[in-house]
């Protein structure tokens, strides 16, 4: 596999890499007698990864941090993470690690359910980020620009909809539930910079 060979050859420290590919990762006969060690640092996303997967990663990584990232292009791209800390020991037992971690710098979140308002703990209803990074429109095409912009439903309101629906765990911590992931029909909405809902 060329991600081995290229670790061990070339001494990365940091890479990143969507689950599938961490599974082909420890999968490969070659991955338990490769010189994995120069790895400090693995960043994963794009898609839901399970605890059986993560086990395996970190059996094969001792030495590295992994970090969650969860996100989407039109935010630049990253709302929130996961820290490595989460994922091991007495982080691992906090039960965070099936959480999307918590929003980035710059970044609030909400769940807010049809009307746009704020849920309370335990309801479920849609993702809401609010960042100065969301997009202003698609480069040089105004008419899936204009496809794209609806009416606001939250009052910061530029939204959009990804295939997340969510819920606050209880207690103080706000983690993002990590179930979430765009369909087809993904939809900017809003008219003015800074939320995005995911739904």
């Amino acid at each position: 596999m060329g991600v081995l060979q290229a670790i061990e050859r070339e001494r990365i420290t940091t890479s990143v890499l969507v689950p599938t590919m961490i599974q082909m990762l420890v999968d490969h006969p070659e991955a338990a007698g490769a010189d994995l060690s120069s790895l400090q640092t693995l960043v994963y996303g794009a898609s839901p990864i399970s605890e059986v997967l993560l086990d395996r990663a970190m059996a094969l990584l001792p030495q590295t941090t992994l970090l969650q990232v969860y996100g989407m292009t039109e935010m630049a791209p990253i709302i929130t993470t996961l820290p490595g800390m989460l994922h091991r020991g007495e982080g691992r037992a906090r039960g965070k690690v099936r959480s999307a971690g918590q929003p980035t710098l710059g970044v609030e979140l909400r769940i807010v359910g049809a009307d746009g308002r704020d849920l309370p703990t335990g309801e479920v209803g849609e993702i809401v980020a609010h960042s100065p990074a969301v997009m202003q429109g698609y480069w040089n095409k105004p008419e899936e620009t204009a496809a794209a912009l609806a009416r606001p439903v939250h009052p910061a309101a530029q939204n959009l909809p990804v295939a997340t629906v969510a819920s606050w765990p209880s207690g103080a911590d706000r983690f993002s539930p990590a179930n979430g992931r765009c369909t087809s029909g993904c939809r900017l909405s809003g008219s003015d910079r800074g939320v995005v809902r995911l739904r």
